[in-house]
């Protein structure tokens, strides 16, 4: 995986392969949920992948992968809302979590809610620790600064 900036077809920013070792070993259930989830979301099945990071969350195992896999999936199929819900569960038990931090900032920069994009990607540029990682949150800023200069209207995009 490269650390540059991903096309709009990608989806949010990708960690390394360093930061992907976080996963829980395949010792426990949720383990090997969340690596079935990400084998299947790899596959392009979507709603089979969602449903394995659900289970993972259920089964009280979940780290912060979990929901971050799960609201990637969720937005990656369109449920917008309930992603930024999920991403929110998970930054609620890990708030400083780079990886979740910047994938919700990066979700909140595509919806046009660049003010609460700036706030979570401050969060994970205060802990962002590796080289890679500052490289996804220049990523992320350069892709910003281009929405911004072709960006018209505004929208709130507060739920009510």
């Amino acid at each position: 995986m490269t650390a540059g900036a991903p096309t709009p077809q990608e989806g949010p920013p990708r960690a390394s392969r360093d930061e992907v070792a976080r996963v829980p070993a395949q010792t426990d259930a949720g383990g090997e949920w969340l690596l079935e989830g990400r084998a299947a979301f790899e596959r392009g099945r979507i709603a089979d992948a969602i449903d394995c990071f659900r289970r993972v969350i259920d089964a009280g195992s979940a780290a912060p992968e979990a929901y971050l896999y799960l609201g990637i999936a969720l937005a990656k199929d369109a449920q917008v809302y309930e992603a930024i819900d999920i991403f929110e569960a998970g930054l609620a038990l890990a708030p400083d979590d780079f990886m979740l931090n910047l994938t919700l900032a990066d979700l909140y920069f595509r919806l046009s809610v660049p003010d609460k994009g700036r706030r979570y990607l401050q969060v994970a540029r205060d802990g962002c620790s590796t080289p890679s990682g500052r490289q996804l949150v220049q990523a992320l800023l350069s892709r910003e600064a281009d929405r911004e200069k072709r960006r018209i209207d505004r929208p709130t995009f507060e739920r009510s």
